[in-house]
This record gives C-alpha cells, sequence and structure tokens, in this order.
C-alpha cells in the first residue's frame, strides 16, 4: 500500500504537481514510518514551493531513518536557516564538510563561522517598508518602464475561466503596470494587456529604454499549443515586444535562446541595451539555475556565455539586474547568507564581476528575498520583493531606501613651496560634480571634510588649480 502511494507521489511530483504530491507522500509514510524517500520528497516538495519552514522537520525526519544522507543533510542545514536555527545549521554544515569535503556549500560557513552577525550588523543602513499595491497573492519583480514600476503577479484577474497552476495551487502570473508619482506614492495597477498577456504565465520583464523592446519570461506557447520537452514538462523562455508610438505592444518575438529542453527565463538588460543576461537550467551550467549574458552583436544576440564563478555556484541563482554602474544584483542559495534566497551585488572588473557581497539584513531575512531593483541613479530607492511574514501575500513587492553611512576624511596635504603664501582650497565632489563639502588648508595643510560614504566614490579636487592637482577616488577607509 505504501508502495502505492510512493508511485503516486512520484508521479505528481514528476509532473511538478507539488500540492497533490505532498499529501501522498504522507500517505505513504503513514503506512511505513522508516520510509525515508517519502520524507526526503516531501521535503523537496515544500522546498520546491518556497515553503522551507515546512521542509524543515521532513529533512529531520529524513535524517533520523538515515543519517548521513547527502541530500538530506544538506538542505537540513539550510532549511535550519529558515527557521533561524543558526548554531545548528553551523553544526550540521561542519558535519557535512567532514563527511563531504569536496562540497564548497558547506565549506563557506564552516569557514565563516560568525556569518550571522556580520550579516545583520549594518541593518541601520537601510529602511523597508511594503507596498500598498500588493494583493493576497504573489507579487514580485519590479522593474522600471518610463514612470511606471512593472511587476508580476499571480492576482485574480476579471476573466470568464479562472484557471491555477499545478505548482502551487495559484493563479496564473501576469505583468502589472503601476506609476509612481513624484511625490513617491502609486496609482493603481493594470494587467500589460495584449498580446503580451496568455492565458499561461507571464513575467520577470526589462524593459530597454533605448529601442523601447520589453524582453519578458513566458511558459512556452505558440500555434495553441503548449512546448514540451522529453518527458513532457513545459518549460518557459523569453519573449520580446517592441513599445510602439501608437502606446501598443508589437508582435511576440521568441529568443534565439528559447529551447523545449530547457527553461531561459528572468532577462535583465544592462543600461546601455548591449548585454542581455538571463537565467537557465541548460546543460553544462555549474549548478541548479546560473546566470548567462549574451551581447548584441548588431543584427542579433550573440552566444550566451555562463558567467562562471564566482558569481554562479552549485545551486541556483536567479533574477539578475545590472544597476546603471554596472552592479550586478542578483539572487542565491549557493553563497553565504540568512537562509532560503538572498540578495548579492557583484561589482564589475576586467574579466567578468568580483565575488559577490550579500546585502545583509533587513533586506535579505531567514526567507526568500529576491528580484532587486533601483529606482533610479539619482535617489537611494530600490524595489525587492520576499516572502517574509507580515506581507499581504504570499510574496511581496518592497520599498527599500538606502541611508550610507557618512564619516569624515582628515589627511595632511604637502604644499609646494611657491605656494606656501597661497590659500589652497580641498573640495570633495560626487562623481557628477555636485559639491559635497570644502575646507581650506590651514598652515599645516591639515584638511578634514564631511559627508563621505563609502557606497559611493568621490573626487578630491584642490583649489587653485595647479600642474600637480589630485582627481581621484578617495580611497575606502
Amino acid at each position: 500500500a505504501q508502495n502505492k502511494w510512493v508511485e503516486k507521489g512520484d508521479e505528481f511530483f514528476n509532473d511538478l504537481d507539488f500540492i497533490r504530491a505532498i499529501p501522498a507522500y504522507q500517505k505513504a509514510v503513514k503506512k511505513d514510518s522508516t520510509n525515508s524517500y517519502a520524507m526526503h520528497q516531501i521535503g523537496h516538495a515544500y522546498r520546491l514551493i518556497g515553503e522551507n519552514q515546512k521542509a524543515n522537520p521532513w529533512y529531520a525526519l529524513a535524517l533520523s531513518v538515515k543519517p548521513d544522507s547527502k541530500e538530506n543533510l544538506y538542505y537540513y542545514a539550510r532549511t535550519l536557516l529558515t527557521v533561524g536555527e543558526y548554531d545548528k545549521a553551523l553544526e550540521t554544515y561542519q558535519k557535512y564538510n567532514r563527511l563531504y569535503p569536496g562540497d564548497n556549500r558547506a565549506k563557506i560557513y564552516v569557514d565563516n563561522p560568525n556569518f550571522y552577525h556580520e550579516l545583520v550588523a549594518d541593518s541601520a543602513l537601510y529602511e523597508v517598508s511594503g507596498l500598498p499595491f500588493n494583493s493576497n497573492q504573489s507579487d514580485y519583480g519590479p522593474s522600471l518602464f518610463f514612470q511606471y514600476l512593472m511587476f508580476t503577479s499571480a492576482r485574480e484577474r476579471e476573466i470568464a475561466v479562472k484557471r491555477k497552476s499545478t505548482w502551487k495551487d495559484t493563479p496564473f502570473q501576469d505583468i502589472y503596470m503601476i506609476e509612481r508619482f513624484s511625490d513617491g506614492s502609486f496609482g493603481n495597477p493594470k494587467i500589460i494587456g495584449q498580446p503580451i498577456t496568455s492565458k499561461w504565465h507571464e513575467g520577470s520583464a526589462s524593459f530597454d529604454k533605448l529601442t523601447q523592446d520589453l524582453y519578458f519570461t513566458r511558459t512556452s506557447f505558440s500555434n495553441n499549443q503548449l512546448g514540451e520537452d522529453e518527458q513532457g514538462i513545459t518549460n518557459i523562455e523569453i519573449y520580446s515586444s517592441h513599445y510602439g508610438d501608437d502606446d501598443k505592444w508589437g508582435e511576440l518575438i521568441p529568443s534565439p535562446f528559447n529551447n523545449n529542453e530547457y527553461s531561459v527565463v528572468q532577462p535583465a538588460l544592462s543600461p546601455d541595451g548591449k548585454k542581455l543576461y538571463f537565467v537557465s537550467d541548460m546543460p553544462g551550467g555549474i549548478g541548479d539555475a546560473d546566470i548567462y549574458v549574451s551581447e548584441w552583436e548588431g543584427d542579433k544576440w550573440g552566444s550566451p556565455k555562463n558567467l562562471g564563478e564566482p558569481v554562479n555556484t552549485a545551486s541556483n541563482e536567479k533574477n539578475p539586474y545590472i544597476s546603471p554602474e554596472g552592479v550586478l544584483y542578483f539572487s542565491s542559495t549557493g553563497h553565504l547568507g540568512l537562509g532560503g534566497l538572498d540578495i548579492y551585488y557583484a561589482e564589475p572588473n576586467t574579466t567578468g564581476f568580483n565575488a559577490p557581497v550579500n546585502l545583509g539584513y533587513p533586506i535579505n531575512t531567514v526567507y526568500d528575498d529576491f528580484s532587486f531593483t533601483f529606482l533610479n541613479d539619482a535617489e537611494m530607492v530600490f524595489f525587492f520583493a520576499s516572502n517574509r511574514p507580515g506581507g499581504k501575500g504570499e510574496d511581496d513587492i518592497y520599498q527599500g531606501i538606502f541611508h550610507p553611512k557618512e564619516t569624515h576624511i582628515e589627511a595632511v596635504v604637502i604644499i609646494k613651496e611657491s605656494l606656501e603664501n597661497t590659500t589652497i582650497a580641498a573640495i570633495m565632489t560626487d562623481t557628477k560634480g555636485k559639491i559635497i563639502d570644502a575646507d581650506t588648508l590651514n598652515e599645516s595643510g591639515m584638511l578634514k571634510l564631511n559627508g563621505y560614504s563609502k557606497a559611493a566614490p568621490y573626487n578630491l579636487i584642490f583649489q587653485p588649480i595647479f600642474e600637480d592637482e589630485i582627481v581621484g577616488n578617495i580611497p575606502d577607509i
């Protein structure tokens, strides 16, 4: 009897119908309290629908039957983070590292035992609040469309036939737009409309304001048929549509990366529109899902390249976004984090990106935190999504305001003999030339400048201008 329920659970699980797979496996466990496979599958099903807290006790139960199971041990440690048991999670990672020393996913925690305290240390830097247009369903994926905020939502809409996804038993997702006014308030959300909206999933959009092309994710669907891989699974693809002068969307154009055998999702354009970042589980990657980039070759997108390490890991990397300064923001379960998906940033270098940095609390929590975007490069306002408690729905969009730490700079400047009797001013500006602070050098050459923030580079200029003027970035002190 218990084998019958395992087979039924596997059938649902393989069809990605996790909502019905869970009770089938639970019946198998009820028939046989030593069935570690069914326990493991229940944990996996809960984790895949984003309910890590419910997954945790099932991984623990599976480990009580098979204490050294590699997968159960790893995911038990991960889900311990999501229930806030950091000491126990560290102990479990240490055990995993002893048993499976070649896996860096555990080693990063073993090498950083104080990770929790470090990630919550700068919590005062951020002010985070939920937004009024969140629904009782899932809202995520904020991005910019002129003065509008574009986002993905599973909210109910007025249609004749209401359909639900078997993945989480929730309505299908659509792309919405909402106007953001100059005072920071919002209008009413409206669905993006035809031909982008279909009866299946659409979401994770990125708009190129230079070409006015929108890139977005949708269920593989054409000629009234769902695309399927060899196992009968429908994957997700990227499409684009041009926003015309008549305020209408043009025909849908499939990306050249689409393939029925794997998913390509979550497009993100660089500010100059010359690079397209996206996520895929295509063969040959580093982990379960990796971030790729394609460059515009004048008339087409070039072959995608895996970003590789240190961005991608053996786990999942998702939701890429490129800031106006070229900084990559993304979410991951493979880097040092607080639990669930955390948001990271990686600064660009000549060969790719530097090692990712966790944004810390309160942007990241023990829950899933993802899909980050800045409002613009002039305001320290950003948006992201989270399934943390206290929201209206399953996932909610949050607004964050960054309050950078301000300090001061004190220095001694060596003055040439020919300028000893000259009044010299030291001026600190931002990268756009806006003056932040200024000071006049005293006889000993001392200067003191206030308003310096580690969040952005500044220039230090001396006046009057002379041959050896210093113009450059102030070092990170």
